[in-house]
């Protein structure tokens, strides 16, 4: 029972990789998800049941625990997929957000200036990996928060720094998807010097293809003020 609730676990992830284009891609998530599940109880049911000691009871269990997570995983991945293959099937272009991601910083960059203090070598692996391969898969563009990164660049949020936009995205990365701007009505820009002409200005400069104003459509004047 150990190998079958592994493999069901194994055949969820291979099943879940064959799978990421089909047009019934919503029936084959829920089958995945229930194999990975049902694999998993049905060995850890298995080891606990012999006679063992609790370390080799738990040694196994460790492989079939990884496996039925990386079956979810995967299921998820291939989830977000298939939604940006979708959209972009019907001429709608998706964006990823918030670049560079938000799970690591503390305070809410709708009121608050933020900063993302982690090594680039780390968030590349981790926090940017659906960034980086869903957008290179599927040519989905990226929306740009206004968190700080301080690896690449400690002065500007990510909307407005060059050094995220031109160099990572588009050079080191090869991205070629649209670019746009998180709302600039939002705390961190629309109050930090020079407001969001300023950050504009920056923004346009470091690459950006769109600027996202909401809430204050006369703030929109000042931009156009600025530009004549």
């Amino acid at each position: 029972m150990l190998w079958l609730g592994t493999a069901m676990a194994s055949a969820a992830w291979v099943f879940a990789a064959w799978n990421l284009r089909s047009p019934y891609f919503l029936l084959v998530r829920e089958t995945v998800f229930w194999l990975w599940l049902a694999g998993g109880a049905l060995a850890a049911a298995w080891l606990f049941c012999q006679k063992k000691t609790l370390f080799a009871r738990l040694r196994p269990l460790h492989l079939t625990i990884f496996a039925a997570l990386a079956g979810g995983i995967l299921a998820g991945h291939g989830r977000w997929l298939h939604e940006q293959l979708t959209l972009q099937r019907h001429g709608v272009t998706a964006v990823l957000k918030h670049f560079p991601g938000l799970g690591r910083v503390p305070a809410d960059t709708h009121h608050f200036a933020a900063k993302l203090d982690a090594a680039a070598a780390d968030l590349i692996e981790t926090d940017w990996l659906p960034f980086r391969e869903i957008s290179r898969r599927t040519g989905a563009g990226v929306m740009l928060g206004h968190v700080r990164v301080t690896a690449l660049d400690a002065a500007h949020p990510a909307s407005c720094s060059s050094a995220v936009m031109r160099d990572l995205l588009r050079r080191q990365w090869g991205l070629s998807g649209l670019l746009v701007t998180d709302d600039f009505s939002m705390t961190p820009i629309f109050h930090a010097p020079g407001g969001i002409v300023r950050a504009a200005e920056q923004s346009l400069a470091a690459g950006v293809d769109l600027i996202l104003l909401s809430y204050d459509a006369a703030a929109v004047y000042d931009l156009l003020a600025a530009k004549m």
